[in-house]
């Protein structure tokens, strides 16, 4: 993945950013920052979880939790999206229309509402 970095960034913010001007603006900023000497952090995360008997023991979340899916990311366009409710004991679900993968850069007003209203 590390390899492909550039050549995919485009494909990958299209395929999980809702907005198209906001993907391009996310990929321009990607590919200048990898210019620069930024790390591609995926690949590495990614890579880590190739086999399979590499699995994270996690215990769950034992204090409020939100959980947040944009509904146009489609890289979890199939993800069974209840398994995530298992990672944390007592957890809230907000699922924004208008947002892919990022909803904290995609739409920060509803995200951020939504993380005040878990703190209130």
């Amino acid at each position: 993945m590390h390899l492909l970095k550039t050549s995919r960034c485009r494909d990958w913010f299209h395929l999980v950013i809702a907005d198209v001007d906001k993907a391009d603006q996310l990929t321009d900023t990607a590919l200048w920052s990898y210019q620069q000497g930024a790390c591609f952090s995926l690949a590495s995360c990614f890579q880590f979880y190739l086999t399979a008997d590499r699995k994270p023991q996690l215990e769950p979340v034992k204090q409020p939790s939100i959980i947040i899916w944009g509904e146009c990311d489609g890289s979890h366009a199939k993800t069974d999206k209840r398994q995530t409710r298992q990672l944390t004991l007592d957890s809230e679900e907000v699922f924004i229309p208008n947002a892919g993968h990022s909803p904290e850069v995609e739409t920060p007003d509803i995200f951020t509402q939504s993380v005040i209203k878990l703190l209130s």
